[in-house]
This record gives structure tokens, C-alpha cells and sequence, in this order.
């Protein structure tokens, strides 16, 4: 990009990050105070026109970029030190920066978070960008306007919640878990104790009946063996720490989720499955394992009848006709309110009986999902059940998008 010192920002001068208010060119007074006010803000701002020659940027945006106004306006390479990563640790390439995206797509970007390592800092601070290109009145992109917030503090909170959330929901799997390993475990012992009494006998090895019935508890314990394992397997996905982005199989995440609480929700409704085979999606499965995980106990909390004959919670998954993959969870529960819909996913909103919810799990699913470029929606109303959608892009759609 080109230095900016002379280039006009709606039709006048503007002036530089390092420029005051007593030096600004005078347009007039509006103007002056509008760069006086956009010069000072915290929130970093960046202009530049359709083809990204650098028409206005402020302090702010060089500090939170790491970069100086040579650098910015191309007059000078950068510190090969200073890196820009997505929050799963991969780096941005050129073209996928969010200016560079919105430029070649004239189209916006929103909400993209960007981890910059300041060399000089030695640290990384975390941004929350926005670009909109603004059209004239034939739809021609006239200009580009970008802002970069700092979200460190709430990052690193986020963070914190989700491995709370996580800590949290491994708590409340205990029981179930113990539950699940119990069984096959009390028939492991009773078939291995039966063989080894048995063959204790020298005659049992004379009697072909015997034999058959010894090898059958053999072959049940062995059965019983292979579900502990698949159930620690379970649990080992839903207890990794986040990892890189990578493409993920849906439905194996979701049996894995289903297996590690099965029993908390046959405890309180007939459980319905319909998992089809879908495109895998880029993400964690770890972070996905935990979504569905939340989901599926909010389902099982929203049942309060004590019947499970009489209610049901039904998990699908399918791709729709753009080839996203889509995960429901829908109950038979009490429901959701209209009006709390959009409050539900609002850090420590719950609508549980106090004591029972730290109106923590839906506000990470969201974030969780936002972070994989997918959506999550609720349809509810009260005594009429819920179901929770999420939507995730295929992972073919993302490398090609």
C-alpha cells in the first residue's frame, strides 16, 4: 500500500496516526473534530480505497497491529518476528487476513479473531476484526473501512471458561460414567470367576457341555472388556485440551458423546438417533465432543416428569441442501420461553432452579461454534419441547470458500 500522508478520506486531507488536532488540515471545524476523536480512540481504525491503497489509519490500529506507518503503507518490510495466527494456532496467509479477504471479495468480514505476536512486547495480544467495503450509489466499493478491537482480556476469560465448562461437565459424567463401566465390569468378574471355577475341576475338561458354557463366559467378558474400552475411548475425546483445527467426523463425535451420557438420558426419555453419514467439518473434536455433550445434558435437565416412557430426546444428524452438516438435539421438556431465545446464550443466563446452572454451558457452545464459522439456534416455546441446531460449514466448503 501506498504511504498515506496526502491521501483524501471522503473528499478531504487527511491526516496521519502521529498528526494532532492543531496541525490538521482545516476542511472545517466538523471534519477536524472528527479526525481529532478517531485519532484518539482506543478502537484501532484502518481506510484505505477499493483497491487497498491506504487512505487513513490511527495510532491505536498501529499499536494493536505491531506495525509501523512505513510498514502499514508498504514503504517498509515488517518485522519477520511479527506473526498473525487464528485462535486454533495456525497461521493467517496474505490472502486470508481480513482486510485482504474483503478487498478480493468486496464483500465483509465480520467478527474474525486474530492473535498478533508483538516482538518488541514479546507478546500476543487478541483482536476482534470487522471490514466493511461502503458502495456508492451504483454498488462500486468506494472505500474499505476496517476496525480492530482488543479482546485479550476477554479471550483469555473465554478461554478459562470453556476448560471450567469442560471441568464442569466431566463432574456431572462421573456418575453416568461410573454407571456405564459398573456393568459390563460386575459381568466381566462373575464370568471370569465362573471359568475359573470350572476349570478348576479336572472333570469340567471331559464334558463338551461344560466347555461350551466356559467358553461363552469367556467370550461375554471379553465383550464386557471391549465396552470399557470404547467407554474410556469416549471419554479421552470429550477430556483432550483444544487442539488444531483439522477436518473431524461428525457422527463418530456425536456417538462418542451419546455413549459417554446414555445413561443420565434413558434415565429421563426414550433416546432416538438418526445419524447419517455426513462431509466431515473443520474443527476440534474435543470442543465439538463438549457441544454436543452440553446439549444433550440441557436436554436431559428440561425433562422433569419422571416418566421416561412418556418423553424423548432425539439426536440427528444430516448435511442440508448446501452441504452444511447439521446436528439437532430435540427433548420433550417444559421449553424455552420467546423472549429468553436470544438470552440463552448469554454468559451466566439460566433459567434452572438455583443451584442447578451456572448459565455458563450454552454461552461456550456458542462461542465454540462461532469459532468454527457455524451457527447455533434454538426453536422452543413453553411445554412444547426445544431443539438446538448447530450448522457447521463441510470442510471441502472451507477450503474452497
Amino acid at each position: 500500500m501506498r504511504g498515506f500522508a496526502q491521501q483524501r478520506f471522503n473528499g478531504h486531507d487527511t491526516m496521519t496516526a502521529t498528526d494532532t488536532p492543531e496541525n490538521l488540515p482545516p476542511p472545517n471545524l466538523v471534519d477536524s473534530r472528527l479526525h481529532a476523536a478517531l485519532a484518539h480512540l482506543q478502537l484501532g481504525i484502518i481506510i484505505t480505497g477499493p483497491k487497498g491503497d491506504l487512505r487513513y489509519c490511527n495510532r491505536a490500529a498501529l499499536d494493536l497491529l505491531a506495525v509501523s506507518e512505513a510498514e502499514l503503507g508498504g514503504a517498509d518490510v515488517g518485522d519477520p518476528a511479527r506473526s498473525v495466527v487464528h485462535e486454533d494456532g495456525t497461521a493467517f496467509s496474505a490472502e486470508t487476513l481480513p482486510l485482504a479477504v474483503a478487498i478480493a471479495a468486496e464483500r465483509p468480514v465480520h467478527n474474525m479473531v486474530m492473535g498478533v505476536y508483538n516482538p518488541s512486547r514479546h507478546q500476543r495480544s487478541w483482536l476482534l476484526a470487522n471490514v466493511d467495503p461502503q458502495r456508492d450509489d451504483n454498488g462500486q466499493v468506494t472505500q474499505i473501512v476496517c476496525t480492530y478491537n482488543d479482546i485479550t482480556q476477554r479471550h483469555g476469560f473465554e478461554a478459562r471458561l470453556a476448560v471450567s465448562d469442560r471441568l464442569a461437565a466431566m463432574g456431572t459424567l462421573t456418575s453416568g460414567i461410573a454407571h456405564e463401566i459398573n456393568n459390563p465390569l460386575a459381568y466381566i468378574l462373575a464370568n471370569l470367576s465362573y471359568a475359573s471355577d470350572e476349570l478348576a475341576d479336572p472333570e469340567s475338561l471331559n464334558d463338551v457341555s461344560r466347555i461350551d458354557e466356559i467358553r461363552h463366559a469367556i467370550l461375554e467378558a471379553r465383550e464386557g472388556a471391549h465396552r470399557v474400552r470404547d467407554i474410556v475411548s469416549e471419554m479421552r475425546t470429550l477430556s483432550r485440551g483444544d487442539g488444531p483445527h483439522v477436518p473431524v467426523d461428525v457422527r463418530r463425535v456425536v456417538e462418542s458423546a451419546l455413549g459417554a451420557v446414555s445413561s443420565r438420558l434413558r434415565s429421563v426419555a426414550r433416546l432416538e438417533q438418526h445419524l447419517a453419514s455426513v462431509s466431515p467439518v473443520n474443527g476440534d473434536e474435543a470442543r465439538l465432543a463438549q457441544v454436543l455433550v452440553n446439549l444433550l445434558l440441557n436436554a436431559a435437565d428440561a425433562i422433569t416428569s419422571g416418566r421416561p416412557s412418556e418423553n424423548q430426546i432425539v439426536v440427528s444428524v444430516a448435511e442440508d441442501e448446501q452441504g452444511r452438516v447439521v446436528i439437532e438435539v430435540r427433548d420433550s421438556g417444559v421449553g424455552i420461553a420467546p423472549e429468553l431465545h436470544e438470552r440463552i446464550f448469554d454468559p451466566f443466563f439460566t433459567n434452572k432452579p438455583v443451584g442447578r446452572g451456572r448459565g455458563l454451558g450454552l454461552a461456550i457452545c456458542h462461542h465454540i461454534i462461532s469459532d468454527l464459522n457455524g451457527t447455533i439456534a434454538v426453536e422452543s416455546a413453553p411445554e412444547r419441547g426445544s431443539v438446538f441446531r448447530v450448522t457447521l460449514p463441510a470442510a471441502h466448503a472451507t477450503a474452497t470458500g
